[in-house]
């Protein structure tokens, strides 16, 4: 009767020890490498782009910290870059793909044109 407490004790221990490992093996690996620099993603005829590009432009800091412009409409590569990218921050699928998106080394993302120009204000 005494080792009944500890063999509940073990059964327990080794019941939580099995969720933990079943449900740890269920989350999506994120297997995207973070950028190096900034990616700041565009397209060629969206006013949004235009907004952040012309801030960048006269942007006091533009020479002191490196934004990798990544067009991903003619540029495939760039594309499906966008897409992972998107899908690494966990952007919903309705806009997945949309533009101007900034990806940073920290591994977050900033979609839309006021939301970026704020941030690059901060740095």
């Amino acid at each position: 009767m005494k080792k009944f407490p500890i063999i509940i004790g073990v059964i327990t221990l080794l019941i939580i020890l099995g969720g933990v490992f079943l449900f740890s093996k269920n989350k999506p690996a994120k297997t995207l490498t973070l950028p190096a620099n900034l990616e700041y993603f565009w397209l060629e005829d969206c006013p949004h782009c235009k907004n952040v590009q012309d801030f960048i432009s006269t942007w006091e800091k533009k020479d002191q910290i490196t934004i990798e412009k990544l067009e991903a409409q003619a540029n495939k590569q760039n594309g499906q870059k966008l897409i992972d990218a998107g899908k690494y921050c966990n952007i919903g699928s309705e806009s997945i793909g949309a533009v101007p998106l900034l990806f940073t080394p920290e591994g977050k993302c900033f979609l839309g044109d006021d939301p970026i120009i704020s941030y690059l204000k901060t740095l």
